[in-house]
């Protein structure tokens, strides 16, 4: 049995992991990243590599996993800061309105 040299073989893959990832997040830093984690998950499961149980070409999956994970925790992210800044628009249009009343009840009893 041949020695497989993970090492040799992931430093392949990171220009075409790179050139996926900035392909499904337009953006250098975010594709730097998944690229990062990616990396580390193959690492820490080198055994599994070493082995030949998993191929590299599985870092592809474990790309477009992690960008669409970052992607659902952006919307929710998004969702909950929009709802927070419609509780603060409509805490606003309430005490507008109480004011309002307020004065025009003052108005009325002058």
């Amino acid at each position: 049995m041949e020695n497989f040299d993970l090492d040799g073989e992931l430093d392949k893959y990171q220009p075409i992991m790179f050139k996926y990832a900035v392909s499904l997040t337009h953006d250098y830093d975010d594709a730097l990243d998944i690229v990062q984690d990616v990396n580390y998950q193959i690492l820490k499961n080198r055994d599994k590599f070493e082995s030949r149980q998993y191929s590299l070409k599985i870092s592809f999956v474990f790309i477009r996993n992690r960008f669409i994970s970052l992607m659902r925790k952006s919307k929710i992210l998004y969702i909950e800061q929009e709802m927070e800044y419609n509780v603060q628009v409509e805490n606003n249009m309430i005490l507008y309105d109480y004011d309002y009343i307020l004065n025009l009840i003052n108005r009325n009893i002058q």
